[in-house]
């Protein structure tokens, strides 16, 4: 038989109390998080437009993080808050390449969070102010600013039976006896060397890799120089290419063409199809 004296009953309380507290302290309350939930992010300008990956999410000017869509995120404040976001891109295709892009403005609005309530956004975002498209080319009007090179043997034609949007994309072909297929911009392009972003936008589709690239023009030679080379895509996809990059890597730059072409290395034939080109700084 066991007997407690008051010692015993004073000390036996003191550990019990410690031992409740030190609960309290390992699980505090757990804050019950609101939710915002984003399955796609548009561009006002152009409803058909695809490429844009993630969402960039700021809250009161401080970023909450980085989210591919669609998605679904918790978010720990409460009460009424401002949200930007961005449209994210995947650079060069890329998946571990991913920014914000530049060239659209932001989504912003503000909204009251509370615990465990679920905020359903649908941002549209448009091309920012003062940006300058200084080459494109969507197939739709007569003729083409596209040129083939002297050495292509295969043909560049428009299509309006695969089409992105409009009337008109692009195709070019290669038989499987055709080996190289190469078209540039018939006009010069002038691009700024000073380190602020260019890209080159494009939808296509292809059965067979190509490449796109820059010739680089400085006051004694042209450099012909690949940027990137994209894989077969049997969906219609679109990419964002920085150029920037290239065009800062040749400080001896004047002026510029974009070319993209295709060596045909398969038993079969070769088909590209392109929509809706744009270089824009």
């Amino acid at each position: 038989m066991i007997f407690f004296t008051k010692k015993n009953i004073l000390f036996l309380s003191l550990l019990l109390s410690v031992s409740f507290n030190s609960c309290d302290i390992i699980n505090p309350d757990e804050d019950i998080p609101g939710y915002i939930q984003i399955d796609k992010i548009s561009l006002g300008s152009d409803p058909k437009c695809s490429g844009l990956s993630d969402v960039w999410v700021n809250i009161d000017g401080n970023l909450l993080g980085v989210y591919e869509l669609p998605a679904k995120f918790p978010v720990l404040e409460k009460g009424r808050h401002s949200i930007m976001i961005r449209a994210g891109i995947k650079v060069n295709g890329i998946a571990t390449s991913r920014s914000f892009y530049p060239f659209f403005n932001s989504y912003e609005i503000d909204t009251v969070f509370q615990a465990g309530q679920i905020i359903k956004l649908n941002p549209v975002v448009n091309y920012r102010d003062g940006v300058n498209v200084v080459w494109s080319e969507n197939f739709d009007q007569n003729g083409t600013s596209l040129e083939k090179i002297a050495e292509s043997n295969g043909t560049i034609s428009f299509e309006n039976n695969d089409v992105f949007d409009g009337y008109s994309s692009a195709k070019i072909f290669l038989s499987k006896n055709d080996t190289l297929f190469e078209c540039q911009t018939n006009n010069y392009i002038d691009l700024p060397n000073d380190r602020s972003p260019i890209f080159f936008e494009m939808n296509y589709k292809n059965n067979n890799e190509f490449y796109v690239g820059l010739l680089i023009y400085s006051q004694t030679k042209a450099i012909h120089n690949p940027i990137i080379i994209l894989n077969k895509s049997e969906e219609w996809n679109k990419i964002y290419i920085d150029l920037a990059s290239t065009v800062n890597n040749y400080p001896e730059g004047i002026t510029y063409r974009l070319f993209i072409g295709a060596i045909n290395n398969s038993e079969t034939d070769t088909e590209i199809y392109l929509d809706n080109l744009k270089i824009i700084y």
